[in-house]
């Protein structure tokens, strides 16, 4: 599977919120719990803005 794509501070949140669970998805299928997969995924779109915002700046 595909990284999930960049996600900056203008996305929608619709967006932010269809990424997180892609990802939720993608680690639970994995075989990782959920509660361990929800702190992935908001740690992934964490990073992901701070490069997104590294990038631009």
């Amino acid at each position: 599977r595909d990284y999930p794509p960049p996600i900056r501070d203008w996305h929608n949140p619709a967006f932010i919120k269809q990424a997180r669970h892609d990802i939720i998805n993608e680690l639970v299928r994995r075989g990782e719990t959920l509660e361990t997969s929800v702190k992935v995924a908001d740690q992934v779109i964490e990073k992901s803005r701070q490069k997104a915002n590294k990038k631009k700046g």
